[in-house]
C-alpha cells in the first residue's frame, strides 16, 4: 500500500506540474495579447482552451460553464456589446457596429484573464481535489472486493474470511499511510494485529475500536491460518459486517 501511495503522489504530482505548464502557457498569450502580438492568435488559442476546458471539467467542474462563457458565445445573445463579447467574438473578428472605437482586444484580454482566475484558483486546491478523487476510488475499490467477498461467502465460508481479511488490512496500510506512521510497522510482512498496533499507540483508533480489529483479526486467523477449527457462516458474516464498518468509519 505504501508503494500504491508513493505512485499516487507521483500522479498528483505529474498533474499539478501539467497544470501549471498549462497555466503559464495561457498567462504567456495573454500578455502577447495585451501587447498586440496577435499572430497565430486563434490556433494557440484554441489549442490552450481545449485542455483547459477538459483539466476544469474534471477537477473543478462547478465552475465549467463559467468558464465556457468567455469564449462560448451565448446562443440567447440579443445584442453584442461590452458586456457580451466573448473570445470567440474576438478570434472571429467581429466587433459591435454601435460603437466606433470598440477595443475588441481589451475585452477578450478580459475575458481571457477571468479564464485564467479560474484556472488558477483549481490548481490552488488541486491537492484536495486530488485527495478526494483518489479517497472515491480507494473506498469504491474496497467496497468492490468486501461485494466479492460476500458473493464468495454463498461457495467458501473459510475463503470468504480471507478476503475479508485482505480488505482489513489494506484499510489499515491506507491510515498508517495517511497518518504517516508506515515506518511504526516493525515486521517485515505483518498482519492485521501489527498493523493495528501503531495506530492504537498513535491515538488514530481508539481501544473500543482496537478491540473490535482484534477480534476481526482472530475470525480472519482461523478462516486464513487455523486449520484445526472451521469458521462457522455467522461469524465470518459478522467479520463482513465488522469489514464493511471499519471501512466506511475509521479513516
Amino acid at each position: 500500500m505504501a508503494d500504491f501511495h508513493m505512485e499516487q503522489k507521483s500522479n498528483a504530482e505529474k498533474i499539478k506540474e501539467e497544470l501549471n505548464s498549462l497555466l503559464e502557457i495561457g498567462n504567456t498569450f495573454h500578455k502577447k495579447w495585451t501587447k498586440g502580438e496577435l499572430v497565430n492568435r486563434h490556433q494557440e488559442y484554441q489549442n490552450w482552451y481545449t485542455l483547459a476546458r477538459k483539466a476544469i471539467a474534471r477537477f473543478l467542474p462547478e465552475r465549467l460553464e463559467e468558464f465556457k462563457s468567455y469564449y462560448e458565445i451565448d446562443p440567447n445573445r440579443k445584442q453584442l456589446g461590452y458586456d457580451t463579447f466573448v473570445i470567440q467574438d474576438f478570434l472571429k473578428g467581429i466587433v459591435p457596429a454601435k460603437y466606433s472605437h470598440f477595443d475588441s482586444k481589451g475585452q477578450a484580454c478580459t475575458c481571457l484573464a477571468n479564464q485564467l482566475a479560474i484556472f488558477a484558483s483549481m490548481i490552488v486546491n488541486v491537492d484536495s481535489i486530488l485527495f478526494d478523487l483518489d479517497s472515491t476510488i480507494y473506498y469504491d475499490y474496497q467496497e468492490n472486493e468486501l461485494e466479492a467477498a460476500k458473493n464468495v461467502l454463498k461457495i467458501n465460508v473459510r475463503a470468504a474470511g480471507a478476503l475479508a481479511g485482505v480488505v482489513i488490512e489494506k484499510h489499515l496500510k491506507h491510515l498508517l499511510s495517511s497518518h504517516a506512521l508506515e515506518k511504526e510497522v516493525k515486521v517485515k510482512n505483518p498482519g492485521i494485529n501489527e498493523l493495528v498496533m501503531p495506530l492504537k499507540e498513535a491515538g488514530v483508533i481508539d481501544v473500543p475500536t482496537f478491540q473490535k480489529i482484534t477480534y476481526m483479526a482472530s475470525i480472519r486467523n482461523i478462516c486464513d491460518h487455523d486449520k484445526q477449527s472451521t469458521p462457522t457462516k455467522e461469524q465470518v458474516l459478522d467479520l463482513l459486517t465488522q469489514t464493511n464498518w471499519l471501512i466506511k468509519t475509521v479513516s
